[in-house]
């Protein structure tokens, strides 16, 4: 990482997922679509997504343009189920 630049965190988190009826295959899903976000975008990703707690997850970039992409990637890969997306940017100071 390089101090002083400007970063950006992407944020999922899946909506109401305590009520979906086979939650460990959206997981799966989830964590499919992971993988294949973290081998597709390796040269933007500072940090890699993973899981954060429960069904949220997160992933860091070195470039804002970058996040939105993968924001709409994620609603796509993920529907029918619905997901929360927050993009944070700023820098980082070590």
């Amino acid at each position: 990482m390089r101090q002083g630049s400007i970063y950006t965190v992407l944020t999922g988190d899946l909506v109401s997922s305590r009520k979906v009826d086979n939650r460990a295959a959206v997981q799966e899903k989830i964590q499919t679509v992971m993988n294949e976000i973290n081998r597709e975008f390796k040269s933007y990703l500072v940090v890699p997504f993973n899981f954060t707690t429960g069904d949220e997850f997160q992933g860091l970039m070195n470039e804002l343009k970058v996040s939105f992409d993968l924001a709409q990637w994620w609603i796509k890969e993920l529907f029918p189920y619905r997901v929360r997306m927050g993009i944070g940017a700023g820098r980082l100071f070590c």
